[in-house]
């Protein structure tokens, strides 16, 4: 199997800057995709740093600090792990930083990230926070994670149903994120793809402004265009309203004649990985300080400034 991709980002038409980012690499076809929040360049700031974080920490951790930094059941394969570790980099990098800086107290971004295994047609998906990723498969639109939001959690504690609560500010209230604690859980997930099948990876301006059925009929129109597709889905969501910035990336998986087996103790459900051990934010924090001079991001000096009102003795 192999994986097609475009990408494009908008701020929309109500917000002055685009809090999401999106890094890819290629080589490896992994992808991610950052919703930020926080302002005054906050916002902006811890998406595009948790992308380049997640990013450059994946091309570079070795097994061993990978196995360090997750610490799981030694059945699982290194590799799968490697986003995981990953993103619990940036967001023990994001913490920190709101530790450093006052100004930037919470501050922190979601994650969807999906790493494909062309060699098993497996697409592993990892994901913090309300960005989404969809499968459109023949007939039918599928999300295939689950938002961590308040409105969710009442949900499936029975104390509400979808309909009381579906125009209240409960909706922006996300349950988990990067950054706003020294560890963070992460959700992971493995599905078998077919061909023909597509993905749209997007944070909330998409699904915010738009139904599932409308991203199904707009992926289904634009089929023989993969490139098209984004553009169209972020001008049908300006077209709704524009309220938040919309990100978009399109995946197509095709069939390239090779071979493949798909392994047999796969993740068909979801598994949530987290850290929560004082010796394993010392190791991070090592591994960070290492890892520091390949970050390309630079902490706005407006961000680094202290505020002698709220924080005096500093």
């Amino acid at each position: 199997m192999k994986i097609l991709y475009c990408a494009k980002s908008d701020i929309g038409l109500l917000r002055t800057e685009n809090q999401d980012a999106y890094s890819i690499d290629a080589g490896n076809d992994f992808f991610i995709l950052c919703d930020g929040m926080g302002g005054a360049g906050a916002g902006s700031f811890a998406s595009a740093d948790a992308a380049e974080v997640i990013l450059k920490s994946f091309k570079t951790l070795d097994q061993k600090q990978i196995k360090t930094i997750v610490r799981c059941n030694d059945d699982i394969n290194v590799e799968i792990l490697r986003p995981i570790a990953s993103i619990m980099l940036a967001n023990r990098h994001l913490y920190n930083l709101t530790l450093k800086y006052p100004k930037l107290a919470g501050m922190g971004s979601t994650v969807v990230a999906a790493k494909f295994e062309s060699e098993t047609a497996l697409l592993h998906m990892y994901y913090v926070g309300d960005s989404r990723l969809y499968r459109i498969r023949a007939d039918d639109i599928e999300l295939l994670t689950k938002d961590h939001s308040k409105v969710n959690e009442l949900i499936a504690s029975g104390k509400a149903c979808e309909d009381e609560i579906k125009n209240t500010e409960m909706q922006c209230i996300i349950t988990r994120a990067l950054g706003i604690e020294s560890s963070v859980k992460i959700d992971y997930r493995a599905y078998v793809t077919n061909p023909g099948d597509y993905y749209i990876m997007c944070s909330d301006g998409l699904n915010g402004e738009i139904k599932d059925s409308d991203i199904k009929s707009i992926v289904e129109t634009n089929k023989d265009n993969l490139f098209k597709i984004p553009l169209e889905l972020i001008k049908a969501a300006n077209k709704s309203g524009g309220r938040d910035n919309i990100t978009v990336l399109t995946f197509k998986i095709e069939d390239d004649g090779q071979f493949f087996e798909i392994p047999k103790n796969y993740a068909e459900n979801v598994l949530t990985f987290s850290g929560s051990e004082s010796k394993q934010y010392l190791f991070e924090d090592t591994i960070l300080l290492k890892l520091s001079e390949l970050f390309n991001i630079e902490v706005p000096k407006s961000m680094k400034m202290i505020n002698v009102f709220t924080n005096p003795v500093t």
